[in-house]
């Protein structure tokens, strides 16, 4: 990452600029997760706009292989979202494996690869179908249940700064469904996320300790944000919800399916004062990337490119060029 600049201003003209094409797209989980990775490549990608060049990959990468199992586990789902899932309903799912792979070929097709025959895919398609197999066994033990929402819509919320502007965030949350919350026996929303690679929360012994303390780690290393993207679901949620939705929040950690959902503290509910804790904290992130005064900073961390898709863009870049890059292109 050595050859990229190192910082980048706007002045206020790019500033209001980069406020005003950000707000009508609006900011989702994973683009503030990649601003708190690396500020520089947020710029990169949703600035800028760069794609990576190169060849279309013809194996089955990462998000791919994400996409279909989200779309499959969708299909399976879809016919009981009026109805209790119970036990009995998994269990005339599992007895169907055809069926759960009738349906994973056309999460294949619905994602526009094509269904594999033979090779390395054909390898991975079995390991998808396996593991579909496993997170309704999974969701067995929990049952019952009602799905409320399968990836089926946008959820959105304005979030008011200081300054008087107001930045739209926005996502699609994989998995909303209701269960009985064990602690007093009445309903509460799952805010689930399906999540294909490493998950680290905070450890449930710290949930006790002020908001302001438990989130930093979310907000500060990139190693927490599966737990972040999860807050920030969980957060969308509850806004749209006239911030008074009983809600707890969990990933599917499918590196790790055997051991169940991941709850975010423990399982505990999210309590009002953490949800206005986490929208103070984003409060500030916001605040400084559309600040004309602070610069897009690359970080001086390799290990925050591991996965980037522009990892590999080496080329020096003129800072004079970004910057007129970013007045033209917003």
């Amino acid at each position: 990452m050595g050859n990229h600049p190192q910082w980048l201003h706007f002045d206020h003209e790019a500033d209001d600029a980069l406020h005003n094409a950000l707000k009508q797209r609006s900011l989702s989980p994973s683009a503030l997760t990649r601003y708190l990775t690396c500020p520089m490549q947020f710029y990169y990608e949703y600035v800028a706009q760069l794609k990576e060049t190169g060849n279309i990959d013809e194996d089955i990468n990462h998000q791919i292989f994400g996409n279909v199992l989200h779309r499959c586990l969708e299909l399976i789902y879809q016919p009981y979202q009026r109805y209790p899932v119970t036990a009995a309903t998994i269990d005339k799912i599992l007895a169907k494996p055809d069926d759960i792979a009738r349906k994973l070929d056309r999460a294949f097709r619905d994602e526009k690869f094509e269904v594999p025959k033979e090779g390395r895919n054909l390898l991975l398609k079995r390991v998808l179908l396996r593991l579909i197999q496993q997170i309704l066994e999974t969701d067995k033990a929990d049952t019952p249940f009602n799905i409320i929402g399968l990836e089926a819509q946008e959820y959105k919320t304005e979030l008011n700064l200081a300054d008087g502007r107001s930045i739209l965030l926005s996502g699609t949350i994989d998995r909303i469904d209701q269960i009985t919350y064990a602690a007093d026996n009445l309903p509460v929303y799952r805010i689930l996320d399906y999540k294909t690679g490493m998950v680290k929360i905070v450890e449930s012994s710290k949930t006790t300790s002020k908001p302001d303390s438990y989130f930093a780690p979310y907000f500060n290393n990139p190693e927490y944000k599966a737990g972040f993207q999860a807050y920030m679901y969980a957060y969308l949620f509850w806004t749209n919800h006239q911030r008074n939705a009983r809600v707890v929040a969990g990933i599917y950690n499918l590196r790790q399916i055997a051991r169940g959902i991941t709850y975010l503290r423990n399982g505990e509910l999210i309590y009002p004062d953490f949800f206005e804790q986490f929208e103070q904290e984003l409060r500030t992130v916001l605040t400084t990337l559309f600040d004309y005064e602070q610069p897009f900073i690359q970080h001086n961390d390799e290990k925050r490119y591991d996965y980037s898709p522009l990892q590999k863009i080496s080329a020096p870049v003129s800072f004079f060029f970004l910057r007129l890059q970013c007045k033209k292109s917003l």
